[in-house]
């Protein structure tokens, strides 16, 4: 007998997975899934936002932020949790004025989508919603139809020349805005000509301006406007409302 004889062969060992392939594997299942995840609520924000920019009669798209991941299981629940817009040159219109919104922000809570988000005209409700939202002088005066801009102890100057003893001299008409029902109206109304304060009937042109209101109507449905503040570079407000609708 031969010594050579042939040795039976070993077959090829399996290669065991082991913990560092899992995890690799398990981490590129997790980069899919959040890079799908984080896709999905792209194209939700953009649905939203164009809805809104259509429905709004905005020049420009909005930004929207969904905020909370995933966002998959809360569009798998038919309810978002937080949604954050931002807005610039929102026009109100009413009574043959319209006043432009310099700029809005919006936080909108449980938002129910009552249509797909991915359709064509995709619609929102929020159970409630807070906000802000400023107007420039440039903006608020195009709406009150004379020139304004920052006054003293809460009011806001208009600046217009008037005649005074036959002699035109440079006169400022002082106003404090507020709310009244949904719109700006101008009180407190006084003129000074020549550092000297005097009736507004003084200043008829800018008077008779001011005493109509300015409209807020055409903000979202469901949202109003609260507490004004003036400021420096303009007026401020709070924004508040339940059952708001984006359609």
């Amino acid at each position: 007998m031969s010594s050579s004889s042939a040795r039976p062969s070993r077959r090829p060992r399996r290669r065991r997975r082991g913990p560092l392939g899992l995890l690799i594997s398990l981490a590129i299942l997790a980069i899919i899934v959040v890079g799908a995840d984080r896709i999905a609520c792209r194209i939700a924000e953009r649905q939203i936002a164009d809805r809104f920019q259509s429905s709004q009669h905005l020049s420009s798209r909005p930004s929207v932020t969904i905020e909370g991941i995933p966002f998959l299981t809360q569009l798998a629940r038919r309810r978002l949790t937080d949604v954050r817009i931002s807005a610039d040159g929102l026009p109100l219109s009413s009574s043959g004025r319209t006043l432009r919104i310099t700029h809005l922000d919006a936080r909108l809570r449980d938002v129910r989508p009552s249509s797909d988000l991915f359709s064509a005209t995709p619609s929102v409700t929020a159970s409630r919603a807070t906000g802000s939202l400023y107007v420039s002088y440039a903006d608020l005066s195009k709406a009150a139809g004379v020139s304004l801009s920052f006054g003293q102890a809460g009011r806001i100057k208009a600046s217009k020349s008037a005649a005074a003893a036959g002699v035109t001299v440079g006169a400022s008409l002082l106003a404090k805005p507020v709310l009244e029902g949904n719109s700006i109206r101008f009180t407190q109304l006084s003129a000074i000509v020549g550092n000297v304060e005097i009736p507004a009937a003084a200043l008829k042109a800018v008077s008779s301006q001011l005493n109509q209101n300015v409209p807020l109507d055409g903000l979202p449905a469901g949202l109003h406007v609260k507490n004004l503040t003036v400021a420096a570079d303009g007026v401020h407000a709070d924004l508040a409302g339940k059952n708001l609708q984006v359609s």
